[in-house]
């Protein structure tokens, strides 16, 4: 009897050292294929291949504390159908003054409605986000990039609405953690989402380019990174001056 105790002792120990041992080096190695995915990208990551399952440099700064006032808002919401503007009006006053239930429950009738545009679900999300119901407004975020991947990143009236609201970088913050979820896409996107809002572009890109999407996922994932690198270039180029090319000097 003691003998089999004794045995069971030791063969616990044996496990438990070989998993110790393995499981760093299978973290490591994942970290390492996340990084390789980025660079090949396009993109530098901030993986460090020695921390464990740390999919991107979470301690970027904050540039703001929140995000500058977009001056497309009134051409996004000006281009919604007319059903839908007067209510998202009253969901981003709602949402600037800190009601996130109301302006949820503004929104709600909209958003249940099939014909609603993927812009108004789009901001549904972040007003479920505010109150932490974080696996509803992934899902809700995902579900309007699907609808409209081309658009997702040009919604300018969901930066107007954090426009008076002072919770934006504990939002921020909180969204940081998820683009930890690179086998998420939703979380995943979430993350990135709150970082393009916050003004970090680059950021935000590292993020989509670590998820590891589900097979249904794919395509949406795949566009939104071209968006996004489309509009980083974009803003690389307008802030690069033109070079002046001198006439040849004549002989």
């Amino acid at each position: 009897m003691a003998c089999s105790i004794i045995c069971k002792r030791f063969s616990r120990m044996v496990v438990g050292a070989a998993m110790a041992t393995l499981l760093p080096l299978a973290l490591t190695r994942g970290g390492c294929a996340r990084a390789q995915e980025s660079a090949a990208l396009g993109f530098t990551s901030s993986v460090n291949p020695r921390n464990a399952g740390a999919a991107i440099n979470l301690d970027i700064p904050l540039e703001s504390v929140a995000p500058a006032q977009a001056t497309t808002a009134a051409a996004s919401i000006a281009a919604l159908p007319a059903r839908e503007r007067l209510v998202v009006r009253k969901a981003i006053a709602r949402f600037n003054s800190g009601e996130y239930r109301a302006a949820t429950r503004t929104l709600r009738p909209t958003v249940e409605d099939e014909r609603a545009t993927p812009a108004v679900r789009q901001f549904y999300a972040i007003t479920l986000f505010a109150q932490d119901r974080v696996s509803t407004a992934a899902y809700e975020l995902l579900r309007a990039a699907k609808k409209n991947p081309r658009g997702f990143f040009h919604n300018a009236f969901v930066k107007q609405a954090y426009r008076h609201n002072s919770d934006f970088a504990s939002h921020l913050r909180r969204a940081r953690r998820y683009c930890r979820h690179t086998h998420q896409a939703e979380l995943g996107l979430l993350g990135a989402y709150y970082q393009y809002l916050a003004g970090h572009k680059t950021a935000a890109a590292q993020a989509l380019a670590l998820i590891k999407p589900r097979r249904r996922d794919k395509t949406c994932i795949a566009a939104l990174r071209v968006q996004l690198r489309q509009i980083i270039a974009a803003a690389h180029a307008a802030r690069t001056p033109a070079v002046a090319t001198s006439a040849p000097l004549k002989k």
